[in-house]
């Protein structure tokens, strides 16, 4: 025992009574889940998006212009864990991008 908590392939194979096997290799690391919204109006640095999760330091509007619908029926469904002024809204194609400090968002029309 080697006290670092870490396992070498030869104490794994033998927990599990099995041969060692010159051809196993561990499994690849999944990659990180891509964005499903972007930052439109604030600064990236002061925001993180990981898959569909969104956090951010300051005012910033999130969303996905590559989600546009024209027709049809809309709708979103969110979950706020934490937030102390959440603005919830729609943004159409007049909807101005902005980098930048901005504490104009949708929500404020």
């Amino acid at each position: 025992h080697h006290g670092d908590g870490q396992l070498t392939k030869q104490e794994f194979f033998a927990i599990w009574g099995i041969a060692e096997s010159s051809a196993w290799t561990p499994p690849r690391v999944p990659e990180a889940p891509r964005p499903l919204a972007r930052v439109l109006r604030g600064f990236w640095k002061d925001a993180s998006v990981q898959g569909a999760v969104v956090q951010s330091w300051k005012f910033t509007t999130f969303g996905q212009p590559s989600f546009a619908k024209a027709n049809g029926r809309w709708y979103y469904e969110l979950e706020i864990r934490k937030c102390d002024y959440p603005q919830v809204g729609w943004a159409d194609r007049q909807f101005e991008l902005e980098e930048g400090a901005c504490d104009d968002g949708v929500g404020d029309d």
